[in-house]
C-alpha cells in the first residue's frame, strides 16, 4: 500500500482487500493511522504477530508503524480508513489529542467491539459522503468526525476495562511520559531527565514505554518533534531556522540533519513538496 503525506483515504474492506490481497498476506509496516470499521462479518488478521479474530460490529485501531496483515475476510461489510498525522494535526490541540488518545495504544487487543452501532454508522456514513463529494469544508468535517469516532471508541474501552486503566502502573507511567513529552519536547531531549521528572530509573522508563507502545522513549520523543516540525513547515510562515530554534535546535544545520535522518528529506524539500509554488 503506497504511503503518502497529508493523506486521508477511505474505501470498503472488500475493495481494499481485493486490490491489496497479495501484499496483505504478509505483515507490513505502514506509516499512517489505520481504522478498520467492521459493520458485519469477520476478519482474520495479525497485528504485531498477534492473531486477531474479529466477531461482530467493531473497530480495529492501528497506530503508526504497527506490523499487520489480513489473512481472510468473511462476508465482511465496512470500511478501511487511513490518515496521516499531517492530515489530522492542523492545530497544536490536534497533536495533543492524537498523542493522548488511548485507541492507538498497544496495551491490549486493537479490536474494540462496539455497542452503539447506529451512532457509529451515522458517523461513518457522513465520513464517506464527505470523502466522496469533496465539497467545501470537507476536510474540516472529516477531521471532526474522526475525533468523534476516537472519543466514542475510547469511552467503550474505558467502560469495559475500567479497573485496568485505573490500576495498571505501566499504563499510568506511559501516559505520564507522553504528557511530559507534550509539555517539554522542545527543551528536554534527555531520557534521563524525563526519568528524573517521573522519579523512576531510566531503565524502568525504557522497559515500560517499550512494553506498552512497542517503541523506545527516544522514538516517541523524536516522533513528537518530527510531527511538530512537519506541522510548522506546512502551516506557518516561519523560516527553517526559526522552526528549528522553536523545536530546541540552536543551529539550523542540526535541525536539518535531524529532519533528514527521520524523513530522508531536508525541511526545505519537505516544504517545497507541500507548497511547490512558494
Amino acid at each position: 500500500m503506497e504511503e503518502k503525506t497529508n493523506v486521508f483515504d477511505m474505501e470498503t474492506i472488500t475493495d481494499f482487500y481485493t486490490v491489496n490481497r497479495t501484499n496483505l498476506a504478509s505483515a507490513n509496516r505502514y506509516d499512517n493511522y489505520i481504522i478498520i470499521w467492521i459493520e458485519s462479518g469477520n476478519i482474520s488478521m495479525t497485528v504485531d504477530s498477534v492473531p486477531i479474530q474479529t466477531s461482530g460490529t467493531g473497530f480495529v485501531f492501528m497506530g503508526k508503524d504497527r506490523m499487520w496483515s489480513i489473512l481472510k475476510i468473511q462476508d465482511c461489510k465496512g470500511y478501511i480508513i487511513r490518515f496521516s498525522s499531517e492530515y489530522f494535526c492542523r492545530r497544536a490541540s490536534d497533536v495533543r489529542f492524537l498523542q493522548r488518545s488511548t485507541v492507538f495504544d498497544i496495551l491490549e487487543s486493537p479490536y474494540i467491539a462496539i455497542t452503539n452501532k447506529s451512532k457509529i454508522a451515522d458517523i461513518i456514513s457522513l465520513l464517506h459522503q464527505e470523502y466522496k463529494e469533496q465539497k467545501e469544508f470537507c476536510n474540516e468535517i472529516i477531521r471532526q468526525q474522526l475525533t468523534t469516532l476516537m472519543l466514542l471508541s475510547e469511552r467503550e474501552i474505558k467502560q469495559k476495562n475500567a479497573d485496568f486503566y485505573l490500576e495498571n502502573e505501566e499504563f499510568k507511567q506511559t501516559r505520564m511520559f507522553k504528557k511530559l513529552i507534550e509539555e517539554h519536547f522542545a527543551e528536554i531531549k534527555s531520557m534521563s531527565k524525563y526519568a528524573e521528572l517521573m522519579i523512576i530509573p531510566p531503565k524502568r522508563l525504557l522497559s515500560v514505554v517499550s512494553k506498552t507502545t512497542g517503541k523506545t522513549p527516544k522514538q516517541l520523543l523524536n516522533e513528537r518533534i518530527l510531527l511538530e516540525a512537519k506541522r510548522l513547515l506546512g502551516y506557518c510562515s516561519w523560516s527553517i531556522k526559526e522552526i528549528g530554534y522553536h523545536l530546541g535546535f540552536k543551529e539550523e544545520t542540526n535541525f536539518t540533519k535531524f529532519f533528514k535522518q527521520q524523513t530522508g528529506k531536508t525541511p526545505l524539500e519537505f516544504r517545497g513538496e507541500l507548497h511547490p509554488f512558494i
